[in-house]
């Protein structure tokens, strides 16, 4: 896969996964313009949530993925809680096998479609620990933001069910 991470160095999905000791989400960003990626990851950013619910309160590191390395390091610069990686995946490999690009197609209201949304569906996916698919949701910002409180919600009642269990505070990590 030809990922490569903020600092231009080629990365994998393993090879993230090996570094850290929990959890990933990883935000997919479709936008094509500089500003159209900075307001789509402002609101991925500051939408609504539960105060008491998040998904680094167990654990959880958030990696977001845009096509466009250049576009995502300089619309990015100076936004407040950026996560610790952007990763680029120029070629579409990693992010076709995960179902991400959009299909090209021969219609006219497709191509119309794809000039204006980008060849790329918003989504998001979760990475377990133990390398399994968590959840995976792509569609419309609304919908995608829904799908990560409810991802959220799951994640922070198994921590909590666990804690009950152990009868002592245990961290995720």
């Amino acid at each position: 896969m030809s990922l490569r991470s903020h600092g231009g160095e080629k990365t994998s999905l393993r090879a993230i996964l090996d570094q850290i000791d929990g959890d990933i989400l990883v935000h997919v960003f479709s936008r094509t313009t500089r500003k159209q990626l900075r307001e789509e990851f402002e609101r991925a950013c500051t939408r609504e949530r539960y105060p008491h619910i998040t998904l680094t309160s167990v654990g959880m590191s958030t990696y977001p993925v845009s096509i466009y390395a250049s576009i995502s390091d300089n619309a990015l610069e100076g936004i407040e809680g950026l996560p610790r990686f952007l990763i680029s995946d120029p070629k579409k490999q990693f992010l076709d096998a995960m179902g991400f690009v959009r299909p090209s197609s021969t219609s006219k209201a497709s191509a119309t479609r794809m000039r204006r949304q980008g060849p790329l569906r918003c989504g998001f996916f979760i990475v377990r620990k133990d390398k399994t698919l968590f959840a995976k949701e792509t569609g419309t910002l609304e919908n995608v933001y829904e799908a990560i409180i409810r991802a959220e919600k799951k994640l922070h009642k198994g921590w909590i069910s666990d804690l009950k269990r152990m009868g002592r505070p245990v961290p995720p990590w």
